[in-house]
């Protein structure tokens, strides 16, 4: 789970965008990453992709401008306190 935090988090291309397309939409779209959950599809494929994990994005209507703009302008990551925390434990 620290290392899935982590990649959400924090590992991205030379334009310092997600080097994975499919988290860049919700991130675009103002998402908050939320929760990471271990062994949530267990199917042979997803297990290969990403040993199983999948991550849960919030959309917070009343913060729909400052996450869009920070993340289009600066690339940040809107995220909860605890996946901030679960991404540093990660880099350990």
């Amino acid at each position: 789970m620290r290392k899935a935090a982590h990649s959400q988090l924090d590992v991205k291309d030379k334009r310092k965008l997600p080097r994975d397309p499919v988290r860049r939409f919700p991130l675009s779209n103002d998402a908050v990453v939320h929760d990471v959950h271990a062994h949530a599809d267990i199917s042979s494929r997803k297990l290969k992709q990403s040993c199983g994990a999948m991550v849960n994005y919030l959309n917070n209507i009343d913060q729909v401008e400052t996450h869009h703009e920070s993340y289009a302008t600066q690339g940040k990551i809107a995220a909860t306190r605890a996946m901030r925390q679960l991404a540093r434990a990660g880099q350990e």
